[in-house]
């Protein structure tokens, strides 16, 4: 037992001090403030609109098939009265701002000189393609109260947020391809209960439907969010190279710019494979 022990003690110790020197590396980054480099930031073309909700209303006297992306468009319940141009500019400021806050230097197309005159590091990071899809999310009650089977099923308004990201070095041959999701649904809540008689089961909910306005503040927090793992994918880029190849760090670590901490995460840009 004592040596069991003895043994346990020795791999944590070696573990926890794998990790400090981890956290040493990431805190030697974000110490770099400006040194962090400078990223040509390229906006997306266009943000592109896309309906999967059911066509609600009567179709009688049209001609469904070429009707049918007309027929979609007009049972829209937020994207039919949105407007991209103020989504895509509180995305792309919260963006820039959050790059900015953590010390990188963000340009813009028009400033391609000075991006070409800027010190190493330096980035090209390209929006590549931007979705807003709007759909149903079925919500399903399925239970049984004075011995009477109950199923009903409730369809909620989703908004997903789908973005295809390009990232490349400017001096250096490598290029990433990453991709990033997020949605918001309407707020939902209900259960079921007994009538005033005892007798009858009814269902009594509450609904709080998505609006433009949750949609575009969805913009601005994804704006954020989306710097934040631009940053952490760089500061691991840094982590890693610290190490021998290996020997890799085992810990994706995430900086809480509000807080000022670091932590181990999950959370981060999907990469994709290049196309060959």
């Amino acid at each position: 037992m004592k040596i069991r022990f003895v043994f346990l003690v020795l791999v944590s110790a070696i573990l926890f001090s794998a990790c400090s020197y981890e956290r040493l590396a990431a805190m030697e980054y974000m110490k770099k403030g400006k040194e962090r480099g400078s990223i040509l930031l390229v906006p997306p073309y266009a943000l592109d609109l896309i309906n999967k909700k059911p066509v609600l209303f009567d179709t009688a006297g049209f001609n469904q098939l070429e009707n049918q992306d007309s027929g979609a468009f007009y049972s829209k319940l937020i994207l039919e009265k949105f407007s991209d141009s103020v989504f895509l500019e509180m995305y792309l400021n919260s963006f820039i701002a959050k790059l900015q806050g953590f010390g990188y230097k963000v340009l813009l197309p028009d400033e391609l000189y000075d991006f070409q005159a800027a010190s190493k590091p330096a980035y090209i990071f390209r929006f590549a393609q931007t979705e807003l899809t709007e759909e149903s999310s079925p919500f399903i009650i399925d239970e049984k109260i004075l011995d009477q089977a109950i199923y009903k099923k409730i369809d909620l308004n989703l908004v997903r947020f789908s973005n295809w990201f390009e990232f490349e070095s400017r001096d250096s041959l490598w290029k990433k391809i990453f991709y990033a999701e997020d949605a918001i649904e309407d707020r939902f809540s209900g259960e079921l209960a007994l009538d005033q008689s005892l007798a009858n089961p009814v269902f009594v909910y509450q609904m709080d439907s998505l609006s433009i306005q949750n949609v575009n503040q969805m913009a601005q927090v994804l704006g954020v969010k989306y710097a934040e793992f631009l940053n952490d994918y760089l500061m691991n880029v840094f982590i890693k190279q610290k190490f021998p190849s290996y020997s890799p760090p085992k810990i994706y670590f995430h900086f809480d710019s509000e807080l000022k901490l670091l932590s181990p995460y999950q959370d981060r840009f999907v990469e994709l494979n290049l196309p060959k």
